[in-house]
C-alpha cells in the first residue's frame, strides 16, 4: 500500500527527489540506519523523527545541533500539513499529501531539479534526475523532456551563443559547501541578513552576479559600511573552515569575505567575545576570488560567513557572489606556542588573534590599530614568533594602539599594572581603570597567567564587557607586545625573596622584610600565593610600625605638656629605635620626622631651663661678691663663663 505522505527535498543536490514516508515511523539523519540518510554537513546523526496518526503528521526534532524549523520557526515538536515547509539544518523539504494534491507535476518537479550545461550550451538533465524519473509515468517523462528542451533552446537565445548579450555561466556548487542551496545567493528563502546597526544594507540583485541569475551587491556613501552575515553553521571545536567569495568593488569602496565566530543562544553572553577572519580587501576592478581560512577555537559552536563592505571619503558600490563555506581537518598549526598556551592569528593576511590554553579562551579579538580607528575594518595584519617562554606580536607597521578583550577566566584571576616614574609600583585594579606610565600588564593567575611587556611606558584603559574587559593600550611606539607566558625563574625568584622577608622579619629588621615583599611585588608578582602574602604581609608591618611611632607621638605630647626633659629624651631615643627597624621604608620616614620634632622641643625646653639656671646662678654671684667671698664667687664665675649662653639669651 502505497502511503499517503511524502517528503520533497527542495535544497541540495537532491533537489526535487521524493521520498515517501513510513506510517510505522520515519527517521532522518546523517548516520546510516536512518529510514532516510541525509549526507550534509548541517545534519545531525540522528537528527528528526516523522509520525503519522490518524489526525495527519508530526514532526519532532531529535536533539539535533543545528534543530528543526517549520517556515522560519525553531521547533522541537509540531504538526504538519500539506505544504509545509521544513529545514533539518540547512536541507529543505515540502510534505506532500496525497489527498491534497501529491505530487507536483514533471514541469513543477523540472523546476526543482539541477539541469547542467551542455558543451553546445543546452540544458540538459542531470543523471540522478533520469534515475528518479522511473518514479514518473511516461507522459509525464515527455513532458519533462520537452520542457527542458524548450528551456535550453530560450536559454541558448538568450544566455547562449544565440542571444546579443555575453554568456552567462550557471553556478558551480562546492562539494561539502555549507551553505548549500545558498551559495550563490539563488535560493528563493536567502537567509543571509544584514548588520541592524549598519548605515546600508546588501541586496540581491542580477547586476552583482557572477555566475547564475543573482548576487548581492550594496551601495555606499562616504563612510558608511554593511555587514551581511550568512545564517548559523555549526563549529566543531578544531575543525578549519574555509569561506570563498567572488568580490568586486567600484569607486572608493573595499570588500572582504570573512569567518566570524561565536555561540549559539544563551551561551553568547557567557561565552567569549565573537571574533572575524576576514581576507585581503578588493577595491577597483572586476570580480576577484578571495579566501580565507580559520580554525574553530575552544568555546566557539557557531560559524557565519561575511561580507564586510566599507567606503572611504569617496563613496562605491560593491557586489559579491559564489559564496561558499566548507569545513575540513585541520590543517594550519597555531601561529605561535608556549607550554600549553597557544596562540591563532585569523585573516588572510591575520589581523586579528586569540589565545587559548586547554579549554579555556584567555582573550580574544587581539588587533592593532589607529588612535580613533573603526574597530575590525581598520585593523593591520600582524606577525606571531615565540623565543621559548615568549610571544611577540608585531604590527606590520607602526601602529601606537592594541585592543584585546580579556576573557573570564584571565578577569577572574585580576588585573594588575606595574608602574615606572613618579608612579612606580604595583596596583590591582577592577574591570574599569585607567592607568598611564605602565610597563608591564599583568592578566590573570591560578594557572593562567599573561603578562604583556612594553619598550616603553604606555597608557592602559580597561571597560566591563559583561564578566570580559575589554582593554586598550596606547601608546605603543614599536607597534610591539611581548607576552610572557612561561615564569618558572621568576617563580622561583620570588620564592626567594619571601624567604628573605620572612628571615628580616623574624630577626627585627622590619624595614629589610618591607623592602622584600615590596621588590617581590615590583618585580616578580607572578605567583599567588605569594603576592597574596607580600601584600598581606607589607599592610601588616606597615600598620604595626605606624602605631608604635604614634605611641610615641602620645608619650611626646604629655612630655611637652609638663615639661618633662627626661620625658623627652626618652621619646627621642625610642622613636630612633623604631626608625632603625624600619630603615628603607615609609615607617622610618615617619619615625624620623618625629624624632626631629622631639628633637626641636627638647633643645627649647633646655633652653628655658638653662637661661633659668644662669639667672639663678648670676644671682648667687652677685651675693657672692658683695661679701667679698671671693674664694666662691670665682668658682661661679667660672662655671658660669664656661657654660655657653643659650641661643635665645645670646640675642637679647
Amino acid at each position: 500500500m502505497e502511503s499517503r505522505y511524502s517528503l520533497r527535498f527542495e535544497s541540495g543536490e537532491r533537489r526535487g527527489e521524493t521520498i515517501p514516508i513510513s506510517a510505522s515511523g520515519f527517521t532522518i539523519g546523517r548516520r546510516p540506519g536512518s529510514s532516510l540518510q541525509v549526507l550534509d554537513n548541517s545534519v545531525s546523526g540522528r537528527h528528526a523523527e516523522f509520525l503519522i496518526d490518524d489526525q495527519g503528521v508530526t514532526v519532532r526534532d531529535l536533539e539535533s545541533t543545528n534543530g528543526t524549523r517549520v517556515g522560519e520557526m525553531r521547533i522541537l515538536e509540531q504538526r504538519i500539513t500539506h505544504g509545509d515547509h521544513v529545514f533539518l539544518g540547512s536541507v529543505e523539504f515540502v510534505l506532500l499529501d496525497e489527498k491534497l494534491g501529491g505530487a507536483r507535476t514533471a514541469l513543477e518537479a523540472l523546476a526543482k531539479t539541477k539541469t547542467v550545461p551542455g558543451p553546445d550550451g543546452l540544458q540538459r538533465v542531470s543523471a540522478d534526475l533520469v534515475a528518479r524519473s522511473k518514479k514518473v509515468s511516461r507522459p509525464g517523462i515527455v513532458v519533462l523532456v520537452l520542457a527542458v528542451a524548450a528551456g535550453g533552446t530560450w536559454w541558448w537565445l538568450n544566455r547562449g551563443g544565440g542571444g546579443s548579450g555575453p554568456a552567462q555561466k550557471l553556478p558551480e556548487p562546492v562539494a561539502g559547501d555549507l551553505l548549500a542551496d545558498e551559495f550563490s545567493f539563488e535560493s528563493d528563502h536567502d537567509t543571509w541578513s544584514n548588520a541592524e546597526n549598519a548605515p546600508q544594507g546588501f541586496y540581491r540583485t542580477a547586476g552583482a552576479r557572477r555566475s547564475g541569475g543573482l548576487g548581492v551587491s550594496t551601495d555606499l556613501a562616504a563612510g558608511e559600511w554593511a555587514l551581511y552575515r550568512s545564517r548559523d553553521l555549526h563549529a566543531d571545536v578544531g575543525r578549519e573552515y574555509v569561506v570563498r567569495a567572488a568580490l568586486r568593488a567600484d569607486g572608493g569602496a573595499r570588500l572582504q569575505v570573512g569567518l566570524e565566530f561565536t555561540r549559539a543562544g544563551d551561551a553568547a553572553l557567557a561565552g567569549p567575545g565573537p571574533f572575524v577572519a576576514l581576507s585581503e580587501a578588493v577595491a577597483e576592478g572586476g570580480f576577484e576570488e578571495r579566501e580565507v581560512v580559520a580554525v574553530a577555537p575552544p568555546g566557539y559552536d557557531v560559524v557565519h560567513a561575511v561580507l564586510l563592505a566599507r567606503a572611504s571619503a569617496a563613496g562605491g558600490s560593491t557586489a559579491a557572489d559564489d559564496a561558499s563555506v566548507v569545513e575540513r581537518a585541520n590543517q594550519t598549526p597555531p601561529a605561535a606556542q608556549v607550554t600549553e598556551y597557544r596562540l591563532l592569528t585569523q585573516g588572510a593576511p591575520a589581523t586579528h588573534a586569540l589565545l587559548f590554553k586547554g579549554d579555556r579562551v584567555l582573550f580574544s579579538g587581539l588587533e592593532f590599530t589607529r588612535p580613533g580607528a573603526t574597530p575590525v575594518w581598520d585593523a593591520v595584519p600582524m606577525e606571531a614568533s615565540a623565543d621559548g617562554k615568549r610571544i611577540v606580536l608585531a604590527a606590520k607597521g607602526a601602529h601606537e594602539v592594541a585592543v584585546l578583550r580579556c576573557e573570564a577566566p584571565l578577569v577572574a584571576g585580576g588585573i594588575a599594572t606595574l608602574g615606572s616614574g613618579a608612579d612606580a609600583g604595583f596596583k590591582t585594579h577592577a574591570s574599569e581603570f585607567e592607568r598611564a606610565g605602565v610597563k608591564d600588564l599583568l592578566l590573570g593567575g591560578k594557572g593562567d597567567f599573561v603578562r604583556f611587556t612594553f619598550d616603553a611606558p604606555v597608557k592602559v584603559v580597561g571597560r566591563a564587557e559583561g564578566a570580559a574587559v575589554r582593554v586598550a593600550i596606547e601608546g605603543l611606539a614599536s607597534g610591539k607586545l611581548v607576552l610572557q607566558l612561561e615564569f618558572k625563574e621568576e617563580r622561583e625568584a620570588a620564592g626567594n625573596l619571601a624567604y628573605a622577608a620572612r628571615n628580616a622579619e623574624k630577626k627585627g629588621e622590619l624595614g629589610e622584610s618591607l623592602a622584600q615583599w615590596s621588590t617581590l611585588l615590583d618585580t616578580y608578582p607572578y605567583e599567588d600565593a605569594l603576592v597574596a602574602e607580600a601584600e598581606a604581609a607589607r599592610v601588616r608591618l606597615y600598620a604595626k610600625g605606624l602605631s608604635e611611632v604614634r605611641d610615641v607621638r602620645a608619650e611626646s605630647e604629655r612630655a611637652r605638656f609638663f615639661r618633662l626633659v627626661d620625658l623627652y629624651r626618652q621619646c627621642r631615643d625610642k622613636v630612633l629605635a623604631i626608625g632603625r627597624r624600619y630603615a628603607k621604608s615609609d615607617v622610618e620616614r615617619e619615625a624620623n620626622a618625629l624624632a626631629a620634632e622631639v628633637e626641636r622641643d627638647l633643645a627649647g625646653l633646655e633652653a628655658d631651663l638653662d637661661r633659668a639656671e644662669r639667672a639663678r646662678l648670676a644671682a648667687i654671684l652677685a651675693v657672692l661678691e658683695a661679701q667679698n667671698a671671693t674664694g666662691l664667687a670665682a668658682e661661679v664665675k667660672s662655671y658660669l663663663d664656661a657654660r655657653p649662653a643659650p641661643a635665645a639669651a645670646a640675642k637679647d
